[in-house]
Formats: C-alpha cells, structure tokens, sequence
C-alpha cells in the first residue's frame, strides 16, 4: 500500500512537470529595459527599483526585516502574514512611509479563479515566462515577465535563483502577497519564489515579505542642494528683474 500511494504521488508529480511543458524555458526577461535604479536616500547606492511597467517601486532588499533586525521577524526575517503587512505598511524608508505587500487582483478581471493551473489561467498555479498573469499578479509578473524565470523544472532551478538586479532574496522561500484567500479566512496569497507557484499558506505561518509602493519614487533633494537650488533661481530673478528697472544697464 505505501508503494502505491509512493507510485501515485510520483506520478502526480510527473503529470505537473508535464503539464508545466514550455513553463520550464526561462527567458532573458525584461528587467534591463524596465526596472530603473533609484537612490532614496542620496548615499551613492541603489536600494530600489521603479518598474516602468507595473507603476510600483520594489526595494531592493528583498529581505529588508532581517537586514534591519525588525523586532517583529524571526531570525530569516519570517513573519506570519499580519505581522509581514504591519512590517510593510509601518516602514518608513527613504523618506517614503507609503510601502505595503505586493499586490493581486483576479485575472479573469471579476472574481478570483481558485482552480489549479499551469498556464496562469487561473489565480492558483504556475505560468509561463514572458506571461504570468499579466499585471493583476505583481511579484508574478516581476518573476516570469520582468525576470524571465520559469516554472519549477529541475534543469532551470539554478537561473530562477540568481537575484537579478535585487539582493537576499531567500531562494525557494515564500513571499506573502497583501490578499486574504477567501474560502478559508485563516489563509493568505503567497508566492513560491524559484518556483513561480502562486497559492496560499496559513496566515501564522512565517513567510517572507518585499515591501514596494505605487508610483515612482525620484529622488528628494538633499538639503542644502535644495538651498543652493533656491538661492540660484532668487538671484535669477533677481537679474531680471534688474534688467526692466530704467536705467539699470548703468549698474552692469
């Protein structure tokens, strides 16, 4: 009997690589062309990324609780899913205080799909590379669209970990995305990172977070270049003005 139960979880196992089928090629992605580096807080480094196309800024940090020793996470910087939404929505960084979790909304445009798929027709599932599940995904669409990663497949494992332009994200961890499942309130979206699987966890369980924000995020001016900025346009204006006062060619 356990053989047969072995058997039939190896071939179910075989019928989802199988189903995965072109899912498992990844693509070069886009992430050259749309993610565009932005230094928030004016120290010469890049800590964050605007993507041109879903209008959203990622930090770069992909495990920002546990870089900043957040009181709240555990020693990976897990949190459960209340605690990984207050983390994300109570951060303030680089002058922003306006960050949460990612994103989702149903793909079909009305209600969510929580059918099983391998194509992204659903809300529950895999994808394919270049598609996910176009923009009502956001951490989908910046694995199989923005990075070009692919469904789980042995022979691609080793492409879908590489972080491409952000750091620490944790390799086959989960990633909590801001929407509560709703057949079983004590649940929550999550998205299988390396593996491209987007589903649903117990909220108390410990998962990873990404904090972004919507729009763009240009950088603020450091104070006294803010100044200098001022003090250059007063004496522009003042010039100027100068220059209508009669008699004032007499002063240059």
């Amino acid at each position: 009997m356990k053989l047969l139960a072995g058997s039939r979880i190896v071939g179910a196992a075989a019928l989802l690589i199988g189903g995965l089928g072109q899912n498992a090629i990844a693509s070069p992605g886009t992430w050259e062309a749309t993610l565009q580096g932005r230094d928030l807080n004016q120290d010469g480094i890049t800590d964050a990324f605007y993507d041109t196309v879903l209008d959203i800024t990622w930090l770069k940090d992909w495990n920002l609780a546990k870089t900043s020793k957040f009181a709240g996470a555990n020693a990976n910087g897990g949190m459960d899913w209340i605690e990984a939404k207050h983390w994300a929505e109570s951060l303030t960084f680089g002058g922003f205080s306006d960050w949460r979790l990612p994103g989702i909304r149903p793909v079909n445009g009305l209600a969510f799909d929580y059918r099983f798929s391998t194509d992204g027709s659903t809300d529950i599932g895999y994808s394919r590379p270049g598609q996910g599940w176009g923009d009502a995904s956001e951490i989908g669409h910046l694995y199989y669209v923005t990075l070009g990663h692919a469904a789980f497949s042995p022979e691609v494992y080793a492409s879908n970990s590489d972080n491409r332009p952000f750091e620490n994200m944790a390799t086959g961890s989960f990633y909590w995305i801001d929407a509560l499942y709703a057949v079983d309130p004590s649940r929550a979206f999550r998205f299988w990172n390396t593996y491209g699987e987007q589903g649903h966890s117990l909220k108390s369980l410990d998962l990873h977070a990404v904090a972004v924000r919507n729009g763009d995020v240009a950088p603020i001016p450091e104070p006294t270049t803010l100044a200098s900025f001022i003090a250059g346009m007063l004496c522009l204006v003042l010039f100027r003005s100068a220059q209508t006062i009669p008699g004032a060619d007499r002063l240059k």
